[in-house]
């Protein structure tokens, strides 16, 4: 069986999860829901997408046809990342787009037949947005971001790296699923998709006690020292956040400042839901997935707690 929804997620003194509400899928689960004309790699992928990630096809549309698979939105997220050239940052969604937006923007994509159930569950997954222009799929992008310059810990001998520098296999520090929220565990992670873009809106910017400065989109994810991860724009001025050492980080001040140029964020590439926690000018946040995840609305709750 595989569990794809978590509607509360919370971790004991081992950072073990535990899961409650689940809703749950299997392979006869989507073939039931599944559109007659699905072929049964689309049938599967509905059942387990996280095994089918993007792919390269030389002859991805584009724009997606009606009704269309789950493999079409899969090469058109291969084309976002990458080029002659190589992998490259993915193209952010339009302004502070949050995840229950981008899931309506779904949902409505498929009400209008533009996409089968297999490419309606796999975009929820993997988190793009389709963008819909003259009745027709003609980009998807996913959402976030930091500003240009944060410094993200790296799992080499550097240290730090800009996140406008960090590229698709870029390793970066995340927590390890069997740290303790007092004393994280640290690993290595690669990071799978490095995402930027324009942002209309001002960012949050937090001063904190470690004497940095972080400043992120509405919408992202923050580690709390209470355990509770929540988005940056519901962060109080009491609260602190929590440092690579486990130790809290007071916040010392919240304010608003105008962003400029580009916005960046990563997803990083791992299964594991603590592993999508990084180290953002020496405090605990969240990348990609982990705002796709709190934004969800199956997802509401997450609960990190201490020992």
């Amino acid at each position: 069986m595989n569990i794809k929804l978590l509607k509360t997620i919370v971790v004991t003194s081992t950072f073990s999860l535990i899961a409650t509400a689940c809703a749950a899928t299997n392979i006869e689960d989507a073939a039931e829901d599944a559109p007659a004309a699905s072929t049964q790699s689309a049938v599967v992928a509905a059942a387990f997408p996280q095994d089918f990630p993007p792919f390269q096809d030389p002859n991805c549309p584009g724009a997606a046809p009606a009704n269309a698979d789950w493999t079409v939105f899969a090469c058109k997220a291969w084309e976002q990342t990458h080029d002659s050239g190589g992998s490259h940052p993915a193209t952010r969604c339009f302004s502070a787009l949050s995840q229950e937006e981008c899931d309506a923007m779904i949902d409505d994509t498929f009400n209008q037949g533009l996409m089968n159930t297999a490419a309606r569950d796999w975009t929820r997954y993997w988190h793009w947005c389709p963008m819909v222009i003259a009745g027709k799929v003609r980009s998807i992008c996913p959402v976030g971001c930091f500003a240009s310059d944060t410094q993200l810990a790296t799992g080499g001998v550097v240290g730090e790296v800009a996140i406008n520098q960090v590229n698709e296999g870029t390793q970066l520090l995340t927590l390890d699923e069997g740290s303790a929220l007092r004393t994280p565990n640290l690993v290595s992670t690669p990071v799978e998709m490095s995402i930027k873009g324009p942002e209309m809106h001002d960012l949050v910017t937090f001063d904190l006690a470690n004497g940095r400065e972080l400043s992120v989109t509405e919408e992202h994810p923050m580690v709390l020292a209470s355990g509770q991860i929540v988005k940056a724009k519901n962060v109080a001025a009491e609260d602190s956040f929590v440092g690579s050492s486990g130790s809290s980080v007071a916040i010392h001040g919240i304010y608003r400042t105008p962003a400029v140029g580009d916005v960046y964020n990563v997803k990083m590439h791992t299964r594991d839901l603590l592993g999508h926690i990084v180290v953002a000018e020496g405090v605990l946040a969240g990348d990609n997935e982990l705002q796709a995840v709190i934004g969800s609305e199956e997802e509401k709750a997450i609960q990190l707690r201490a020992e």
